[in-house]
């Protein structure tokens, strides 16, 4: 699977997002709000991109169901596994949410070129009572 991938940093206010092609080149580094306008912009801005993958920290909420609703394919990955991953792309340094936007994306990438592929291309968060 090559293409482009996406990683953002889920925050209550803005989501930082990476943007980089299959050879790591960094396409893309912006900051959008946690409201509709900022979501619909950062949606469109992936769709414009062509990003075939979307990496986050988080499974659900209204980011993840507008990545969804756009036709995206969205990878949650544990928040353990994205601070234990910061030291891999930097030698010192505490958290930033414009770095780990970076991990994310970069964690993406790694993740489906281990596995040579992807199976879920769709992810739901489930839903109480269900």
């Amino acid at each position: 699977m090559g293409g482009r991938y996406a990683g953002i940093d889920w925050a209550t206010e803005k989501h930082d997002m990476r943007v980089a092609n299959e050879t790591g080149e960094m396409l893309l580094a912006a900051t959008f709000g946690h409201d509709e306008p900022g979501l619909s912009a950062l949606c469109r801005t992936l769709v414009r991109m062509e990003v075939g993958l979307v990496a986050i920290e988080r499974p659900d909420g209204v980011l993840v169901e507008r990545l969804l609703d756009a036709g995206l394919r969205v990878l949650p990955l544990h928040p353990k596994k994205v601070g234990a991953a910061r030291d891999r792309f930097r030698v010192s340094g505490g958290k930033s949410d414009h770095f780990d936007a970076f991990v994310l994306c970069e964690l993406g990438e790694l993740t489906v070129t281990a596995s040579g592929c992807l199976s879920l291309t769709r992810i739901r968060p489930r839903r109480c009572g269900r």
